[in-house]
């Protein structure tokens, strides 16, 4: 069967035309900018609208105002410039003329905001300050003096008026009364940039080129990264800078190194220690002694101050068990160290000989109890507890237990510690000991003993008694 062919058609092909495209009328371009001038116009009347009500201001970050403190005696000017709410810009109003110890007061180093002092003269004593700004504006210190007393200023936006101080004297600033100082400061804090110098030596057999360098440092961010690619000949010390970001308080260093193919050692390197201010670990030797004391032969105190500043540390206390000993001055570490206020000493006393090896540390006193087992005039049995309690009869003290370890066995050392009362710390790693990896055992079960299973607190402190190895 024939298929039929299908055809679809228009009834009038003829008369068929496709429709017209669709046309956009075109806009009047004439005034079409009048929208935009209203709404810049809208805008600026409500940001005058802003300012003038007020809203603004609560939107935006605001300045701190300066306060004014009324000062009447040096105790109260001292809790003033230790206290955290003290800004640069606060002015404190001095109501007689008043002397500041630095060494008593701050333990010989200070940090104080960059303030005005009005009215009474005020005299600094000794010691090292640290005057930090921050801020435009004028500082008004011309009715302050020094006494022997290092300052250094921070403050390069700050326009410290200091009429009366010249640049003969102990002060080290940026600038002082419009003219630069001949020296300027260069405080480092976290978060600082700054460059220091690592010095590489070749310890291998012969000359390197092109070996890759690795610096290591638990302070610092390495701006350009923790590698140098350096040439040094056979047995030649370089000194390479470095550029970094300290990332904490303490005094920090670089430690470098390089291996061969075999993992041999080529290249060794170490920065100098750089003083960093601020928050961080800060370390030192809390028990030392000295030619002071009455036993061993020990270093004097100026040589243990120059050992613990050669080994990065920030503190330093010494412990005599000699009478009328004296502890030196924070003027006199910083003569010693060059870094006025980067290694800070202290003293205390050490007492026990008689009872048998077990020692008894105090910080901030200068009693000294009984050293010896016995019966006294009272027939009172005298015991280890009789010699804290008789330190703790100062208010002021602070006391130690030190190296048990050395001279007992665990198990009666952790006792006596546990029924010992009125003890702030004890010392539970000493650098006397012969085996530091039991030791650190030693050490770590004792804190988890005394403190987490047990219901006496202690701070645990660390010695490497300094003394006979400076």
């Amino acid at each position: 069967m024939e298929q039929q062919k299908i055809t679809f058609h228009r009834e009038d092909d003829s008369s068929y035309q496709a429709p017209a495209p669709k046309r956009t009328p075109k806009r009047n371009k004439k005034g079409s900018w009048i929208p935009f001038v209203i709404l810049a116009v809208g805008l600026v009347l409500a940001g005058v609208l802003l300012v003038v009500t007020g809203v603004l201001d609560n939107l935006l970050p605001q300045k701190a105002e300066p306060y004014d403190y009324e000062v009447t005696d040096s105790e109260t000017l001292v809790r003033y410039l230790e206290h955290t709410s003290l800004k640069p810009g606060d002015t404190l109003r001095i109501s007689k003329n008043m002397t500041v110890d630095v060494d008593e007061a701050f333990g010989g180093f200070a940090e104080i905001p960059l303030v005005n002092f009005n009215g009474g003269k005020v005299t600094f004593e000794g010691g090292t300050l640290l005057l930090l700004g921050g801020e435009e504006g004028t500082a008004d210190w011309d009715s302050v003096s020094l006494d022997g007393t290092t300052v250094y200023v921070q403050a390069p936006n700050t326009d410290l008026q200091w009429k009366g101080v010249s640049q003969e004297e102990l002060v080290n600033a940026k600038t002082l009364n419009g003219a630069e100082h001949l020296r300027e400061l260069d405080v480092r804090f976290p978060g600082s940039v700054f460059e220091t110098t690592v010095k590489l030596e070749n310890v291998g057999s012969g000359s390197l080129t092109g070996v890759e360098v690795t610096l290591v440092s638990p302070s610092y961010i390495f701006v350009d990264g923790n590698k140098l690619t350096v040439d040094l000949a056979s047995g030649e010390t370089k000194e390479v800078p470095v550029k970094v970001i300290a990332t904490e308080g303490g005094r920090a260093r670089i430690a470098a190194y390089a291996f061969d193919n075999s993992g041999n050692q080529v290249v060794s390197g170490t920065s100098d220690y750089v003083t960093i201010t601020g928050n961080g670990y800060y370390k030192g030797d809390t028990h030392t002694h000295s030619t002071v004391s009455e036993h061993g032969n020990y270093s004097t105190v100026e040589q243990n101050v120059k050992a613990a500043y050669d080994q990065g540390m920030s503190f330093l206390g010494s412990f005599e068990q000699a009478l009328d000993s004296t502890v030196i001055s924070q003027s006199a570490v910083d003569a010693i160290t060059g870094d006025p206020g980067a290694l800070v000493a202290f003293g205390g006393v050490e007492t026990g000989d008689g009872m048998g090896g077990r020692h008894l540390l105090a910080y901030n006193t200068n009693l000294r109890p009984r050293a010896d087992y016995g019966i006294d005039k009272n027939e009172h049995w005298w015991v280890y507890q009789d010699a804290v309690d008789e330190f703790l009869t100062d208010e002021n003290a602070i006391v130690v237990l030190p190296h048990f370890f050395v001279n007992f066995d665990l198990i009666s050392s952790r006792s006596l510690m546990r029924s010992t009362r009125g003890a702030t710390a004890m010392e539970l790693l000493y650098g006397g000991q012969e085996y530091p990896s039991q030791q650190w055992s030693v050490a770590y079960h004792t804190w988890l003993d005394l403190n987490n299973y047990g219901d006496q607190k202690f701070f645990a402190l660390g010695c490497s008694n300094l003394g006979q190895h400076a």
